[in-house]
């Protein structure tokens, strides 16, 4: 499957990666798995969106407020998490960056990074200021 999707670091985090060709309609099935796991939805303090294995990504703009939709429900649950998005190729750090504007009235600090490494070291520096936890995190 091209999105898969894994809770690390005892479950404060959730590692989330889209492979090979990505739709729309996959990330949208992967939110709905995520979010039907709402006790561990509560205890995400982080969150890792890496698409650095995409070779494409074909999401509409509807789409793209449908998980619009899901996250501003999900923060209900889990208010303060740090969200980075890695995309190295131009289509989907440009999807990302649509997603990271239109998010923008959900509680989560987010930002979108062209690199994993770069955006690892950020969120171990937010995670930590933010909640005073020391978190590893293994890059695929």
């Amino acid at each position: 499957m091209p999105v898969e999707f894994e809770f690390i670091n005892n479950g404060i985090g959730i590692l989330i990666i889209g492979k090979g060709d990505v739709s729309g309609q996959e990330l949208l099935d992967t939110l709905g798995d995520i979010y039907k796991l709402e006790d561990k939805v509560k205890k995400l303090k982080y969150t890792i969106v890496d698409f650095t294995s995409a070779l494409s990504m074909d999401v509409s703009s509807s789409e793209i407020q449908i998980m619009r939709e899901r996250h501003k429900k999900a923060s209900e649950i889990s208010p303060d998490r740090a969200v980075a998005l890695v995309s190295g190729k131009d289509l989907p750090y440009g999807i990302s960056r649509m997603w990271e504007a239109i998010v923008d009235d959900i509680p989560w600090e987010t930002y979108v990074f062209r690199s994993r490494a770069k955006a690892d070291l950020w969120l171990k520096e937010t995670v930590k200021n933010k909640f005073n936890i020391d978190i590893t995190i293994a890059s695929t």
